[in-house]
């Protein structure tokens, strides 16, 4: 589901053709259902291109013809794959359109949490939420699917099967992941220790929860979509003084907020870090 530009199809195919020259045996197969790739998979053989498909069922039908599973797949598999596709062409008229609506909130919408940050817990997470959907897979089954998509949340992220709120259950699962990556995520700001998140939602909450929980933390810093600033702290240093001095910002003592400027596009959490840490931290 890779949709390059013409410069780049040549810039692989380069690439490719000299690995090749010096005994490489590299071969590259981009599977591809965007439209704008139209005039590359003319003219590159390794670009395939079919508009008519979701890149969802291009890619099971191009495994299933190349390549023998390395286990049996999900009795499931097919009709789930054909619900991606129909909700992902707008096929309104099909039977799977309904169910593939649900699974999209279900597993694609499933922001809880942030991948960048913690990429293995959100895989797992929307892979627990798509193993769930496939009891749903008959007919009409697609608001069974609906009403139970709380429930099957709930259960990835109660362990212990604790009951509460969603809301409190996400905070306490990305709470316990925080203490957990917490040494990877420090950093020191005027010689004060404090722990950096990116977007990771109910700042308030999880801000004072944590330096609850970790009492050699001074403050908690999580920087936005844009650069939005948030800073938390309990009585152990002003980060309205923090967020004046750094991110043209301010607030109270213990709650304050500001902005990164020319941040540049995040898509891993060490590459925010790194710009953090180089800008703010040395």
């Amino acid at each position: 589901d890779i949709n390059i530009t013409y410069e780049e199809c040549e810039l692989v195919d380069k690439i490719v053709t000299r690995l090749n020259f010096f005994g490489k045996n590299v071969e590259v197969q981009l599977l591809d259902h965007h439209g704008s790739g139209q005039s590359q998979s003319k003219t590159f053989k390794w670009y395939f291109l079919d508009t008519a498909r979701s890149a969802t069922k291009i890619t099971y039908d191009y495994f299933r013809k190349n390549y023998k599973p390395l286990k049996p797949l999900h009795s499931s598999m097919k009709a789930y794959v054909d619900a991606v596709n129909a909700y992902d062409l707008w096929n309104m008229d099909d039977k799977g359109f309904e169910f593939g609506k649900v699974l999209n909130r279900a597993c694609v919408d499933s922001r809880e949490l942030n991948p960048n940050i913690f990429p293995v817990d959100n895989f797992q997470y929307r892979k627990h939420n798509l193993e769930a959907s496939f009891e749903y897979l008959g007919e009409d089954r697609y608001i069974d699917f609906d009403d139970a998509i709380l429930s099957v949340k709930k259960r990835f992220l109660s362990s212990d099967g604790t009951r509460d709120t969603i809301d409190n259950l996400v905070a306490n699962y990305i709470l316990r992941l925080l203490n957990h990556n917490k040494e990877n995520m420090t950093i020191q700001m005027q010689d004060y220790k404090g722990i950096l998140t990116n977007a990771i939602g109910n700042t308030s909450v999880l801000g004072n929860a944590f330096l609850k929980d970790n009492p050699d933390y001074d403050f908690f810093i999580d920087i936005g979509h844009g650069g939005n600033v948030s800073l938390r702290s309990d009585d152990r240093v002003d980060v309205s003084q923090i967020a004046s001095r750094y991110f043209n910002g301010g607030g109270h003592p213990n709650a304050a907020g500001g902005r990164v400027q020319g941040l540049k596009e995040i898509y891993i959490y060490s590459s925010l870090k790194r710009q953090i840490e180089d800008r703010f931290c040395s």
